[in-house]
């Protein structure tokens, strides 16, 4: 089944929601409008009790200064590109720029 909320504003006023899929079990993963960031994931213990394996946050303002990045997606790559470029078998390709003059974790 898949659920769809309100989670919350940017600050740039714009909405940002979630959308959960759960299984038959009762296991369940929200992921956000917000990047496509991963804010939950509830599974069950040896004991059938469901908790949140993640570390998220449960609004919007602290993902826009999310300094470690939780729950984010990570591009083609797990590290900085300097200057956004890189090249394979002679072939220059370009990627966008997302912190100064490097691309981290895949850029935008």
């Amino acid at each position: 089944m898949i659920t769809k909320s309100l989670f919350g504003k940017t600050k740039d006023d714009q909405d940002v929601h979630a959308y959960e899929l759960k299984n038959e079990n009762g296991t369940s993963i929200t992921i956000l409008t917000l990047g496509g960031i991963i804010q939950s994931i509830k599974v069950p213990d040896k004991n059938g009790k469901f908790d949140d394996v993640t570390t998220g946050f449960d609004n919007v303002a602290d993902y826009e200064v999310n300094p470690a990045y939780f729950g984010a997606i990570i591009g083609r790559v797990a590290n900085r590109i300097f200057r956004g470029e890189f090249d394979i078998d002679g072939v220059t390709y370009r990627a966008s720029l997302n912190q100064e003059q490097a691309c981290l974790h895949g850029g935008l």
